[in-house]
This record gives C-alpha cells, structure tokens and sequence, in this order.
C-alpha cells in the first residue's frame, strides 16, 4: 500500500506507508508521514484509504477511536462521518445541513 504525496519539497512518487495484509477490512490505524499526523483505514469495500488524522470539528485524532462506517471514517467524539475519497463530511449525526469547510485532506493510497 502506498501513499503519493504532491509537495514540491519532496520528490513526486509513491511512498510505503504499509503493507495492504497488515490493515483488515474495517482496521483503523493512526499513522505519521511528510511531517503529518494521518489516518489509515481500510473501507467496508476493501479499499485502504488516507486521510488527515484531526477533525475539523473540534480537532479529535480519528486514528484514536475512530470507526469505519461503509467507505467512511467516523470521528470518534462527535460522530462525524469522512468519506474515504475525497475527505468531505457526509454526516452529521445531529445536523441536516454540512457545512462547506468540514473536510479533511484526502490522499491517494
């Protein structure tokens, strides 16, 4: 399993963050490269998945807690749902309306 990483200060390419039978369908694991903290997590579906570790919310680790849910992560504090691809909130449990800005940043795996 790689992670590619688009910062002019580091050479293009794809880095190992981990071996894909290390991570099973629905495993979570908090994870640290390019000087960030991340979020590892395999999707229902079977697909790994790289986000940013810290909710936007109220900026709670989701590699320390956090559950999958389908082809999301959820916060483990609020609830709030990441969607694996593209970083955007899906759901607040408590809200109708998303705000705009509660994302996070989604890497390639």
């Amino acid at each position: 399993m790689t992670l590619v990483h688009r910062d002019p200060g580091i050479p293009n390419g794809w880095f190992a963050v981990a071996w894909s039978k290390e991570l099973a369908d629905g495993e979570v694991k908090p994870i640290r490269y390019f000087d960030q903290d991340l979020v590892l997590f395999r999707t229902r579906s079977g697909e790994p998945k790289v986000l940013s570790a810290y909710c936007p919310h109220l900026g709670i680790h989701m590699g320390e807690g956090g559950r999958v849910m389908g082809e999301t992560i959820r916060c483990p504090y609020h609830g709030w749902q990441y969607d694996g691809n593209s970083g955007e909130c899906t759901v607040i449990p408590y809200c109708d309306r998303i705000p705009k800005a509660a994302r996070v940043k989604a890497w390639p795996a």
